[in-house]
């Protein structure tokens, strides 16, 4: 099966790149939103390695054009997207990044402190109980299962105030695996600085666009790229989360900023 999938029609000249990692079809329920007005790509990803992961994101560049696309990355795909741009920069014609995590280690506490502080009780327990279930021998269903389940505990404490027309993302597959290695991969890149540091080889414009409820701290990401990206906006969206799309404060400004973008 091939690793994206397309909304709206042609020109597909925009790029969608999931979080997770590990969640490939993450951005359907956006992508769907987007394709009234624009043809679009959401990439499936598969490689469990950064670098297999742009080589993906290459690919399918050169399947479907040759000239620079607009790349909208969410959460770990934001990540993805700027270090996608950084090494072809000749394939990107504006990069957007939404809720992206932060590019500098110190941001970690606040992050993780953010998070704990909105876990119920009863949000701790679910997660604790699946979090054995991926360290112990269960079979990969059953890891599956139980990333699925923490990942949306997760989430559900990201979101200011969530629309009450969401459907369900069409996810083709959970990966635990795939998350550890590459988290492992890019907190390995973030402590040492290189991620930062990749933003200086980026050339096109780059607008970072955050919710100021998301437990990812906004200055991990204003503070940082303004020193590095040449041309970098950040937009902060009030009484909102981690998915502006699915946000009852969020989703008008942000639909309308990225038509403003794209």
């Amino acid at each position: 099966m091939k690793n994206y999938r397309v909304y709206g029609n042609k020109p597909y000249n925009i790029i969608l790149l999931h979080g997770g990692p590990g969640a490939p079809g993450s951005l359907s329920s956006l992508g769907k939103m987007l394709s009234v007005k624009y043809g679009l790509i959401e990439h499936l990803q598969e490689s469990d390695s950064i670098d297999g992961q742009i080589k993906e994101i290459k690919e399918i560049c050169d399947i479907h054009d040759k000239e620079p696309f607009i790349i909208i990355g969410h959460s770990w795909g934001a990540w993805l997207g700027y270090l996608f741009a950084a090494k072809y920069p000749e394939c990107v014609k504006k990069l957007i990044l939404v809720g992206a995590g932060p590019f500098e280690s110190k941001y970690i506490n606040e992050m993780n402190d953010i998070r704990e502080n909105r876990f119920t009780d009863q949000d701790r327990e679910i997660i604790s109980k699946q979090w054995e279930v991926l360290k112990s021998g269960n079979s990969e269903a059953e890891k599956k299962k139980a990333f699925g389940i923490m990942g949306k505990v997760i989430s559900k404490i990201e979101i200011y105030r969530v629309l009450d027309d969401i459907k369900e993302e069409e996810i083709t597959d959970y990966k635990p695996e795939a998350f550890f290695k590459l988290m492992d991969e890019v907190n390995a890149m973030r402590k040492s600085g290189e991620l930062l540091n990749k933003g200086k080889d980026i050339k096109c414009h780059v607008t970072a666009i955050h919710g100021d409820y998301d437990p990812h701290p906004f200055k991990g990401v204003e503070e940082t790229l303004t020193n590095v990206v040449d041309d970098f906006k950040m937009i902060i969206i009030e009484k909102c989360g981690h998915y502006p799309w699915k946000e009852v404060h969020g989703r008008k400004q942000f639909l309308e900023l990225l038509c403003d973008l794209l």
